[in-house]
């Protein structure tokens, strides 16, 4: 996500049983030269040459060329960096960046098969051999100690092939309509009411993974997004059209919405990647509820048409394996503070109700963003929001040194984060950033980010005081504990909510 760790790595798209993770392993083809007209961008001092230079791209790619690939998510470079982490010395790192400056972020493309040549074009599925400009290093996929394969530049020959996700001209021309990889919210009928999870500090649910119909605040907090993914791999960012097979990711947990059954009979609920098996997490868009040939439609290989779009089409969702919809019961929960409140609950049904439809409405830019931005810090900082003490032992202090650097580096980008507004901006500038900024701190203390931080805090600050730390391991608590304190300073600055929510008594006390 390029959230705490640039570093490349490997995602397996053999394994049917796990869901891949498709949407991070996009990159977009932003822009192709010849070598010596990158050259003469390279070499140029000239800010206007350099612009000019960088207009004479080419819209069709042609073997010997040199490529700029961002990756689509993070909207930074795939480059070869100057570090060397993996065993072969004579390797470097590959990594994302966020600017395109020099010849890093540079590779050509060359033809892997003798039936291609240079000069040629370069077509879908051809096995290609992607080499760094500033290393002179292939691309090449290795495997590490961790379980993930990881990527280097090396002077070991690796072959490639390019897989079709989407195309910008179609993206253009219709606007509007759902694409695969898309973060969207599910919104019930023609009411501002929307799937979403119970909020993270909820003690009136006895099922975590219950979901529920809300309206009001909930339509716009993060826990409502959800991600729509086609299974197949080609084609992935297509049109996704009626009958289509998908698969609902929810984003600030990673979990998948799924309809599993034990002795009480199917339930709607989110399980983890691990478990995530087809049977349990494919469903179905359906224009009704009327019941349709079984003839075998196989899904077309290619981009698709643009069919349902967003805030006109009514779906129904229909979990294939089961033949159940998605519907609701209504419960009455009992809130502290409040009282007795009616709530829907998502369920299976073999009917439902009449109202069991949904409409699509895509998420912002910045939402998705700070959405993935929570689960990494969830994931990352909710192991340390706990209430047992823990006794500083040899298994922990090895556990705070093989994560730590990946701490420090999420808190690094963190505070990036949600950094102020530069004095240099001009005022609308300003005021434009002041309310991206705001609408991040609040969606981060709508999700227990506060709490999660104070936690941290707490954890580290207890593990500081010891005097039993190996050599070492201070400085990186020390550090960590600053830093933890500069992005819980920068979430609040500027926010009365937050610092409302910050400054309750029973918190401070």
């Amino acid at each position: 996500e390029a959230v705490g760790n640039r570093m490349c790595y490997l995602e397996d798209i053999s394994n049917e049983v796990c869901c891949p993770d498709l949407a991070s392993c996009v990159f977009l083809l932003e822009q192709a030269v010849s070598v010596r007209a990158l050259q003469e961008m390279v070499n140029t001092t000239s800010a206007e040459s350099s612009a000019s230079q960088g207009g004479q791209t080419f819209r069709t790619l042609l073997y010997g060329h040199a490529v700029l690939l961002r990756h689509y998510r993070s909207q930074m470079y795939l480059s070869c960096l100057s570090t060397s982490t993996s065993n072969d010395k004579l390797a470097f790192d590959v990594g994302l960046k966020d600017d395109a400056i020099g010849e890093s972020c540079w590779w050509t493309i060359h033809p892997a098969s003798k039936q291609r040549s240079e000069g040629e074009k370069v077509r879908f599925n051809d096995d290609v051999i992607l080499v760094s400009v500033f290393s002179e290093r292939y691309l090449h996929a290795y495997m590490s100690n961790s379980e993930r394969g990881r990527v280097n530049a090396s002077f070991r020959q690796q072959v490639w092939s390019l897989v079709p996700i989407s195309s910008g001209i179609a993206r253009i021309k219709n606007p509007g309509f759902v694409l695969g990889g898309d973060v969207l919210r599910l919104m019930h009928g023609n009411m501002d009411h929307c799937i979403t999870t119970p909020p993270p500090d909820s003690s009136t649910i006895d099922d975590a993974g219950s979901l529920f119909i809300k309206g009001g605040t909930a339509c716009s907090q993060a826990r409502s997004l959800w991600r729509i993914e086609p299974f197949k791999t080609k084609w992935y960012s297509g049109f996704i059209g009626w009958n289509a097979l998908i698969r609902l990711r929810h984003i600030t947990s990673g979990l998948y919405l799924a309809v599993l059954g034990d002795e009480n009979g199917p339930r709607v609920t989110c399980i983890s990647k691990k478990n995530a098996s087809p049977i349990a997490i494919t469903f179905e868009l359906r224009m009704s509820k009327e019941k349709q040939s079984e003839e075998n439609q196989e899904e077309e290989d290619n981009l698709g048409v643009p069919t349902i779009k967003y805030g006109d089409a009514i779906v129904f969702i229909r979990h294939v394996d089961s033949d159940l919809w998605i519907s609701y019961e209504t419960l009455q929960l009992t809130i502290k503070g409040i009282g007795k409140v009616e709530e829907k609950r998502i369920i299976p049904a073999v009917e439902g109700h009449m109202d069991d439809c949904f409409r699509l409405v895509r998420a912002q830019e910045q939402d998705q963003k700070t959405a993935i931005v929570i689960r990494i810090c969830s994931a990352m900082l909710g192991r340390f929001n706990r209430t047992d003490p823990i006794s500083i032992d040899s298994e922990v202090i090895n556990h705070l040194l093989s994560k730590s650097d990946a701490i420090q580096a999420l808190l690094h980008d963190l505070i990036r984060f949600f950094a102020q507004p530069s004095s240099s901006l001009d005022h609308e500038e300003k005021q434009l950033h002041l309310k991206i900024l705001k609408n991040r701190q609040d969606l981060f203390q709508e999700e227990g980010m506060i709490r999660i931080l104070i936690a941290a805090i707490n954890f580290f600050s207890e593990r500081r005081d010891k005097s039993t730390l190996l050599e070492g391991v201070e400085e990186k608590i020390e550090d960590i504990t600053n830093k933890l304190y500069v992005v819980l300073a920068a979430l609040i600055k500027g926010n009365r909510a937050n610092c409302s929510n910050f400054a309750q008594s029973a918190r401070l006390n």
